[in-house]
């Protein structure tokens, strides 16, 4: 763990593991008759020997339900944690917290993925000047992921990201740019003026 166990962190830890953890493991043993210093080798543990009892008293829990009770519960509170977040992104304008719920999204860790919902929150931080939101923006209209494929928002997007000090944008605009008529180009750059106005 990296955490000597002279800190206030590792003590607490040697607790929980004492007084939670091995605790139940060994009324595991105690309740099925299973001799405790044996399955520890007497302070040498026969680790093959400690794995395989170890496994039963993961499978019991897993029977039991309490395993998936724990999971389901750290779901739960992970769910809550995410919407407080959002909420406090939305009630901020943070353009950093907004971009943020819509990594989360594209990304699909913590949560389920979902491209409709993170292409709507960076266009959120995209209305705060948010450089990474409107490149991500960019590469999703380019792509039509979480929206349809739209060449002229992508540079539009792109042109954006780029103004707002986001250098590696550039090489995406001028890349998008040689699929564009000067006409289309004329209109991204419209659009974008537009929404720098908003």
């Amino acid at each position: 763990l990296m955490v000597s166990k002279n800190t206030s962190r590792g003590r607490r830890f040697l607790k929980d593991m004492r007084n939670k953890w091995c605790a139940d493991f060994n009324h595991f043993l105690s309740k099925n008759k299973i001799n405790s210093d044996k399955v520890w080798g007497f302070g040498k543990p026969d680790v093959p020997y400690l794995l395989t009892v170890f496994e039963k008293y993961i499978n019991h829990h897993r029977k039991s339900g309490i395993a998936n009770d724990a999971v389901q519960e750290t779901k739960r509170e992970k769910f809550q944690k995410f919407e407080e977040f959002k909420n406090n992104a939305e009630q901020t304008k943070s353009s950093n917290k907004l971009f943020l719920v819509g990594k989360r999204y594209f990304s699909g860790i913590g949560i389920k993925k979902n491209l409709k919902k993170a292409y709507t929150w960076f266009k959120k931080s995209a209305y705060y000047q948010n450089a990474n939101a409107q490149y991500f923006l960019g590469m999703m209209s380019e792509g039509g992921h979480g929206t349809e494929v739209n060449k002229i928002e992508a540079y539009k997007w792109y042109h954006l990201a780029y103004s707002n000090g986001l250098s590696k944008a550039l090489k995406n605009k001028n890349n998008i740019a040689k699929s564009l008529s000067p006409t289309d180009i004329v209109e991204a750059i419209r659009r974008s003026k537009a929404w720098t106005k908003k």
